[in-house]
């Protein structure tokens, strides 16, 4: 919070455009952090005060909201457009277990994502077991707080091999990004949550995983996902999008 207010204050002497995106969010941010404490010490007063000279912004959207489990049956029957705007990141789930049937049809239909030349290089490894789960949490760093709660972790990669030459060096990335956002979409429309956990890994962290579950060494990690069926409540992020103006050009 500190840290943020003094980037906030620094933005704002260097005279920087305050109607912003990120500026608003971020004001925003710390308005909903000052909200979400019922009771107010001395140093959540101050922070207020500092947080209304950076100037309140009613229409930022930011702190949580609330998405039940009929919400999200809802979304599979639903237009597109309902479905892919009700899908939000859940970190915490319901004490049942995920069979592997379902797992197997959330795989097959993410399957319909396009990959270059039609290589398919993404592979899911499911990890359901306890020492998986366990070395997944030890090992990453942005799932402590729900990780050792969490029915199972999904680990995308993407094969190396299928790739020629240093110009296409990217491209699993690529190929496995795209993956990832069509098993989202799968998992979803199946009813389960998720939480994508970025893999931005030195070296050493990257073998370690790939070593704890087996993932081949020409393989490159893309990204996790945590899994589970989510509560009958669940509260998320409210993770407000950019002005769409913002987002595209005409060239």
């Amino acid at each position: 919070v500190a840290r943020l207010v003094d980037l906030l204050r620094l933005y704002r002497e260097r005279g920087y455009d305050t109607e912003r995106w990120g500026y608003k969010q971020a004001v925003g941010a710390l308005q909903a952090y000052i909200d979400a404490h019922k009771v107010k010490d001395e140093r959540l007063l101050e922070l207020a005060k500092v947080v209304e000279r950076f100037g309140v912004c009613e229409a930022c959207a930011a702190g949580s909201r609330t998405v039940t489990r009929g919400d999200i049956a809802r979304a599979a029957e639903g237009p597109y457009e309902y479905f892919a705007r009700t899908r939000q990141s859940i970190r915490h789930f319901a004490d049942r277990e995920v069979d592997m049937q379902t797992v197997e049809a959330v795989v097959e239909l993410a399957q319909t994502a396009p990959s270059s030349c039609n290589r398919q290089s993404p592979h899911v490894y499911v990890v359901a077991s306890d020492a998986g789960k366990r070395a997944v949490v030890n090992i990453h760093d942005g799932c402590r707080g729900f990780g050792d709660d969490t029915p199972l972790f999904m680990v995308v990669t993407a094969d190396r091999r299928m790739y020629m030459g240093a110009r296409e060096r990217h491209q699993c990335y690529v190929d496995g990004g795209i993956f990832c956002m069509a098993l989202l979409n799968a998992l979803h429309y199946y009813q389960l949550g998720a939480c994508t956990l970025n893999w931005a890994a030195m070296p050493k962290q990257d073998k370690r995983l790939k070593q704890a579950l087996n993932i081949c060494p020409a393989e490159d990690i893309v990204a996790l996902m945590a899994v589970g069926y989510p509560p009958e409540v669940s509260k998320t992020p409210l993770s407000s999008r950019k002005p769409v103006g913002d987002c595209f050009t005409v060239v």
